[in-house]
Order: structure tokens, then C-alpha cells, then sequence
């Protein structure tokens, strides 16, 4: 554990100069000073390496990061797509290595801290971030539009919790569902972020698996692929699995979900004698992918994978592991049979996605998983590459690939990700910042099947649409950030008479970013390269101060509209903001200045 937590302690200083966002307003020249920075580094290393956050972007998750005064016990809070969890993060690092492990008054401190953001007056809280994350968190909590809240303590304890202190927990979340949600708690001790990291460390993964089949197997050949299936003892899965562990599932589209009903309910068939043999007719089983599977002759109990993945069944195999993590010789896992199919075709990345997305079609699917080996987005990433910027069309790739490019000389301006750029392209040029900010999943999604993602990624596309709408995106961010911290004075973004930015202001990134578009750019010209340059360079030098003028002109602008609505019944600024047809009715009365520079900051 000692090497691990030298290991954490490098990468936590290699955050705070990668990002430097995540040190606040921490001195790093100052030591004391510096572990606080760490402290907040290791809130962000928790939100990357958890997977109910695989698919956030890095600004997502600074985003959650809600630490600091009056931030009630809680370090990030966490609000997904629909059908997803709500997070709620507490990470203690520890400076004493006598810290051995968690206390119950720890835990104490954090529930509270949760029932404070269900019910407390957020209107008193001074944290500006706090309260825009907890408005957001409760504006998804009541909708009961999410797959429930996850609480998590995130520690560098070495050792698990204590009996009472798992009391304490069951009776918190007992409490909480009350309100009609499915709340579930977990708490990450060091061995814990150990596995994480080595789960993400290694990716992507090789793995050589030996099976052995109950009885006789039965193969299938169709165009170029084959597939097995047959039968498999759950106790050797969950071997199979512990052995591993999440490097078996890195190609599955979900991870592990917890302690939710479909995992109570598999590892209450699997534990009971009674009712664990009839497991094979009430689960889906597991379905591995693999380029080679080979086996002596049917009659052969063993059956050998190369390069094997679990793409389908990610829930199954790691709920009857967790059986057998904590009581190796239970009966009824004993008597549990698995059916299994194991698909072979080599090579052929399309088959592959295909086959994941229809085997998890039951499943909330995010399907920009599934996008970045596009023909349109590899090209896309070579040519951004090629002017300096690193297109990250799957997560954890720059980390996988920064080294070597560092050797090869290559200097990175920036780093943003499939999913971002999605964003922004829907936000500026497809003028749906509402879905680009809380529909992301329709960005992925071919327009017969209700998306957007033929238009977003049109044939001719270049990068410089791309980093246009970046750019913009980013910045009206990066303002809001500013605002937020004091690090500028208000008068230098904000319209005459504003002593500090409206209560709506954290909510109001993709509004901001596609009014700014509508306003300024002229989308007859925007396959015009030299005016896309010019609009790029303006945006991001802001030489003549026009992007300034009109993000002020536009936040007094909304702020007068959204005066007018506050006082209407069931009204809040994370729905209003969340709403296409709002953003539709402020385009409308919004006039266009995009004829020539000097016209960017005219008022309408």
C-alpha cells in the first residue's frame, strides 16, 4: 500500500500542473498551501477514476468539484445524463500514515451534509459553486429522472469499515429513500483506489482467458464470425473475475453498477440453495468477444480466448465475484450454472461495436462510446493532431499516448474530447445548446433514430469548425470561472451596475456560447476557411475587445428575460436553462451583428 500511496502522491502533483484549474486559489510555492492543493487534486483523481463518471469530460467533472467554505461536508456533486446516478463525493487524504481507518463520525458528517443538500436554504450558502451544483443536483433528484443518488467517501484509510460504522450507512440510506429515490453508499478505502487505478492504468488489455464448459458446447459461423456458446460454473466466473478484475470488462459499455436492484436481485438467486440452479433460466449470461477462440474437440471441457473481453454480462459475473468475496464456500454459488457465448472475429472493430451495442440493447447505452473508431473521427484527430491539438476520441487515450508524443516532439496546445467537441459543434453551428447540455446522447445518434450526430459530423466538416466552436465554448467557461473566483473585477465582464454575476450564471455556458454564435457569426460563410480563422482568432485574442462587449451586452440581455420568469410557478435555473424551447424564444428576439468586426458589440 506504501508504494501505491507514492504513487498517488506523484500523480497528484502531476494534476496540479496538468490542470492547473483543479489548485484554486492555492500557492504552490508555499508547502502548507500545496497539500491543500493536493487535497482538491485528489477530489478530481476520485471523479476520473470512478466509473459513474467514465464518461464526464475533464470541465465536467471541475465542474462538480464544490470544495471549499460553507461546501457542507461534500467535495463534488455530480449530476450525468438522465438514467444516471447523482454523485455526491466526500475524498479525505490523510496526512498521518496513523490514519488506519474510517471513522463513524466521518460518515456522520458526510450523510449530513447530503440531507443539507436535499432540504437546506441554498439562498444563504456564500459558495457560489455549491449552490449551482446543489440547485442542479435537486433539480434532478425530484425529477426522479436519474437511476438514483450515490453517496461515496473516498479516503486513504488503509483499512475497511467498521461494523458500526456500516450500521450508520444502512440507516442513512434507509432514511433518504423515503423520499421515494434508491440511495446507496460506498466507501473507497486505499486498497480500493488501488484497484481503480490499475484498472485504468491498463487499459486497453490483452487477455489470454481459459474456460471450462459444463457439458457440450454448440458453434455458430455466419458471415465471417464465429460464435460458442455453452455453459460455464458461476463460481468460475467470479475466479475469472477476481482474477482480472475491470481490465475483463475495459470493452463492456457499462462498468459495475453497485448495489442496485438488479444486483441485489442476481446475488440473491446466486446465494440461495434453493433457487440457485434455476440461475441459467433467469439470467441473460455472459458474452465475451474475442479474435480466436480454440478448444482440442467439442467433447473438450476446455475452451481458450485470445484477447477476450467481456462485452454483455458486466453485472452478472461481478455480482456472484461478490458472493464469493465474502463467503468463498456459499452453497448456493456453488450450484450456480452461467450461460455463455463467446463470439470470435478478428480485427474488425464495426463488427465488434455492432455486436456491443446490440448485446446491451437493453441497457442505458451512451452510444458516443461506440463513435470514436468513425472513419470521420479518426481523420478529424490526425488532422487536429497534425495543427497541435489532441482530439480524445476515447477516454484515457491522451494518457495512453502523451509520452510518445512527447518523444516524438510533438507539442500539444490543448487537449478536448469527442464528446466536448460534440457539444460545442451542437451548441454554436447546430444551435441546440439545451441538448448539447443535458441530451448529450442524441449528439451520437443517427437522425432516423431522433440525433443529430450525421449533422454535427457532416462530410466536410473541418477542424476548424471544430475549433471555433471549441473556442467559444471554452471561453464563456473559463469567464464564468473567473467571475466566480474573484479573479477579476466584475466590471470587466459584467454589464454597468453589476457588483457581482447573476445567481443564474453557472447555468448559463451553453446559452451564452450559442447566443454569442448567433449573434457574430455569419453561417452563410461557414465553410469560408479564412473567415473561420479570422472568427477563431477573434474569439480566442479578443484583440479589439468585441468578445467582451457582446458577452456583457449578452448577460444583461438574458438577465432582463430571465427577471420576468423567476416568479413563475415551478420556475428554476437549472430547468429554464435545460430548456431548447427557452433558448429558441431568446434566439428569436435576439439580432444578428455579424457583418464586420466592429459590429460584434453593438446592442439589439
Amino acid at each position: 500500500m506504501e508504494q501505491f500511496k507514492q504513487t498517488l502522491d506523484k500523480r497528484l502533483e502531476q494534476i496540479l500542473e496538468e490542470v492547473p484549474e483543479v489548485r484554486g486559489e492555492h500557492d504552490l510555492s508555499k508547502a502548507q498551501t500545496v497539500e491543500f492543493a493536493k487535497d482538491r487534486a485528489f477530489v478530481l483523481w476520485c471523479l476520473q477514476h470512478l466509473p459513474e463518471c467514465s464518461n464526464a469530460d475533464l470541465g465536467d467533472l471541475l465542474d462538480s468539484i464544490v470544495d471549499g467554505r460553507d461546501d457542507k461536508g461534500i467535495d463534488a456533486i455530480y449530476v450525468p445524463e438522465k438514467g444516471q446516478k447523482l454523485l455526491v463525493l466526500q475524498a479525505k487524504r490523510y496526512r498521518s500514515s496513523k490514519k488506519k481507518g474510517v471513522s463513524k463520525n466521518e460518515l456522520i458528517k458526510l450523510f449530513n451534509g447530503v440531507e443539507w443538500l436535499l432540504e437546506g436554504d441554498l439562498s444563504k450558502v456564500k459558495n457560489d459553486r455549491f449552490r449551482a451544483r446543489a440547485d442542479e443536483f435537486r433539480e434532478a433528484f425530484q425529477s426522479f429522472e436519474y437511476e438514483g443518488v450515490k453517496v461515496i467517501f473516498a479516503c486513504t484509510a488503509h483499512h475497511d469499515v467498521a461494523r458500526e460504522a456500516w450500521d450508520e450507512i444502512e440507516h442513512w440510506c434507509k432514511k433518504f429513500e423515503e423520499s421515494g429515490n434508491r440511495f446507496e453508499a460506498e466507501v473507497l478505502v486505499l486498497r480500493d483506489l488501488e484497484r481503480l487505478y490499475i484498472s485504468q492504468v491498463h487499459q486497453p488489455f490483452r487477455l489470454k482467458v481459459e474456460l471450462n464448459l459444463v457439458g457440450k458446447p454448440y458453434i455458430y459461423e455466419a458471415g465471417g464470425a464465429r460464435a460458442l456458446v455453452g455453459t460455464v460454473q458461476g463460481l468460475d466466473l467470479a475466479k475469472l473475475f477476481d482474477e482480472h478484475r475491470h481490465r475483463i470488462l475495459a470493452a463492456n459499455i457499462r462498468n459495475y453498477l453497485g448495489n442496485v436492484k438488479i444486483n441485489k436481485g442476481i446475488q440473491a438467486t446466486a446465494s440461495d440453495p434453493s433457487e440457485a440452479r434455476n440461475f441459467w433460466f433467469y439470467n441473460n449470461g455472459v458474452t465475451f468477444v474475442c479474435d480466436e477462440f480454440s478448444f482440442r474437440s467439442l467433447e473438450d471441457a476446455r475452451v481458450r480466448l485470445e484477447n477476450a473481453q467481456i462485452i454483455n454480462g458486466a453485472q452478472t459475473i461481478t455480482s456472484l465475484w461478490q458472493i464469493w468475496r465474502q463467503d468463498e464456500d456459499n452453497e448456493g454459488l456453488r450450484q450456480v450454472q452461467v450461460l455463455v457465448k463467446i463470439i470470435e472475429k478478428e480485427g474488425d472493430i464495426d463488427f465488434r461495436r455492432r455486436v456491443t451495442l446490440f448485446a446491451n440493447s437493453q441497457n442505458a447505452v451512451r452510444p458516443y462510446d461506440l463513435v470514436g473508431t468513425d472513419t470521420i473521427q479518426i481523420e478529424l484527430k490526425r488532422k487536429l493532431l497534425q495543427k497541435g491539438y489532441y482530439y480524445e476520441t476515447r477516454r484515457g487515450d491522451y494518457r495512453a499516448e502523451r509520452e510518445e508524443l512527447k518523444e516524438k516532439g510533438v507539442e500539444i496546445k490543448d487537449v478536448f474530447s469527442l464528446k466536448f467537441a460534440a457539444q460545442a459543434l451542437a451548441t454554436c453551428f447546430e444551435q441546440i445548446p439545451a441538448i448539447a447540455k443535458s441530451q448529450t446522447s442524441k449528439l451520437f445518434l443517427a437522425e432516423e433514430d431522433g440525433g443529430y450526430y450525421d449533422k454535427l459530423f457532416w462530410p466536410a466538416i473541418d477542424p476548424l469548425h471544430v475549433l471555433v466552436s471549441v473556442a467559444i465554448l471554452k471561453k464563456v467557461s473559463a469567464i464564468r470561472k473567473l467571475l466566480s473566483s474573484s479573479a477579476v473585477e466584475a466590471g470587466e465582464w459584467l454589464p454597468e451596475g453589476y457588483a457581482e454575476p447573476p445567481i443564474w450564471l453557472p447555468h448559463a455556458d451553453y446559452f451564452l456560447a450559442a447566443l454569442f454564435f448567433h449573434r457574430c457569426f455569419d453561417q452563410s460563410r461557414r465553410d469560408d476557411l479564412d473567415y473561420l480563422r479570422w472568427f477563431r482568432n477573434l474569439v480566442e485574442t479578443d484583440e479589439a475587445g468585441s468578445f467582451r462587449e457582446t458577452y456583457k451586452y449578452l448577460v444583461g440581455w438574458i438577465d432582463k428575460r430571465v427577471k420576468t420568469r423567476e416568479g413563475e410557478y415551478g420556475f428554476s435555473y437549472p430547468k429554464f436553462f435545460k430548456n431548447q424551447s427557452e433558448y429558441n424564444e431568446l434566439r428569436k428576439e435576439m439580432s444578428t451583428a455579424y457583418s464586420s468586426p466592429e459590429q460584434l458589440g453593438q446592442t439589439g
